[in-house]
């Protein structure tokens, strides 16, 4: 059976025997039709699986993810990053190309594999139709939602990782697609400016470092807050000594009025100028720091102080703080807004 990987590009060199080819005078009227239809069935065949290009190259296995071309220079074709489907015995097997170098009159073939392995069984490979450099895929076009596009590819074409980043490439997709942060160094590519996204981080490889898994930061790790190789979560950051507890601005006219907060549960007024703040998560100790401040709800006075109240013992407690807001003549007065900061262990 002819096919088209049999021809050749210059239209002398096509002189096989039919079917493959069409030798100088050699053709019977009755090999005529045979001939031509062998050839409509083969554009045909090649038009069905256009994708990927067999090239008819003579090939020898090599191991489980390298091959060679056998005789002659295939640099050209068996480009870095470029797919190959290779047939084994057990069916086809799909790659990148991690690498290829001619010596001793052979090409041999390097692959990072999709799954299954190479084995003796090799009887052709075929590439696909799009190359890594000087592609017919627009420019701009977005590759990531799905694509294959291995390290070794973009280090083919220079590919720094702000243009990923604006590509809205993220750092799995990149795993994903077994591109490796070392390739991505060897592209002149900045660790730094990739974007993680839910990175499980056991296949990221620096250099010859693996981490083995990105972890968040316990309320342990916070409180000690000497810590590097963490990572800090919205919920892990309240836990950090700098980070306040709670906080809180209110009107202190009459009824107390909540005008903003974090982790206080309600504010009362018991007097002029007196209230306490209850906190939803309580203090470990009552050896937490208060920063308070406000302006009086009577525009008359013109100073006002607000402090811890120094009237009771029970003034402050781990779940609550008394507190107190006057003049510089230690008379009580209304503030609107009254706002208090508490930093502490929790």
């Amino acid at each position: 059976m002819s096919d088209i990987k049999r021809w050749s590009t210059t239209a002398a060199s096509n002189n096989s025997p039919a079917p493959d080819g069409a030798p100088e005078g050699t053709f019977r009227f009755s090999e005529i039709n045979d001939w031509m239809r062998e050839t409509h069935a083969s554009i045909r065949r090649w038009y069905e699986d256009a994708q990927w290009i067999d090239y008819g190259h003579s090939l020898s296995f090599v191991g489980s993810s390298s091959f060679k071309i056998i005789g002659s220079n295939q640099l050209a074709t068996y480009t870095a990053g470029r797919r190959l489907r290779a047939m084994i015995g057990t069916g086809s097997i799909y790659a990148d190309i991690l690498s290829a170098t001619f010596l001793g009159g052979d090409t041999s073939v390097v692959l990072t594999l999709d799954g299954a392995a190479l084995d003796s069984s090799l009887s052709s490979v075929a590439v696909g139709a799009l190359t890594p450099a000087n592609s017919s895929v627009p420019k701009g076009l977005d590759l990531w939602a799905g694509a294959r596009i291995s390290a070794s590819a973009l280090a083919a074409q220079s590919l720094s990782t702000s243009a990923l980043v604006a590509a809205s490439a993220s750092v799995s997709a990149l795993v994903a697609n077994a591109a490796s942060i070392s390739a991505l160094n060897a592209a002149a590519a900045s660790i730094s400016a990739l974007r993680v996204e839910r990175l499980s981080a056991s296949a990221v490889i620096i250099g010859s470092v693996t981490i083995a898994a990105l972890q968040s930061a316990d309320q342990s790790a916070m409180e000690v807050a000497s810590r590097s190789d963490l990572a800090v979560t919205p919920e892990s950051m309240k836990w950090h000594p700098a980070h306040p507890k709670a906080w809180v601005t209110f009107n202190g006219s009459a009824a107390a009025v909540i005008q903003g907060s974090y982790n206080i549960a309600s504010v009362s007024r018991s007097a002029v100028g007196v209230y306490r703040i209850n906190f939803t998560t309580a203090f470990s100790n009552t050896n937490y720091c208060m920063m308070a401040g406000g302006r009086p709800a009577t525009d008359s006075i013109r100073n006002m102080i607000v402090s811890q109240d120094a009237s009771s013992l029970g003034s402050k407690l781990v779940g609550s703080i008394k507190i107190q807001s006057g003049t510089t003549a230690n008379t009580t007065v209304d503030g609107n807004p009254i706002y208090a900061t508490f930093f502490g262990d929790q």
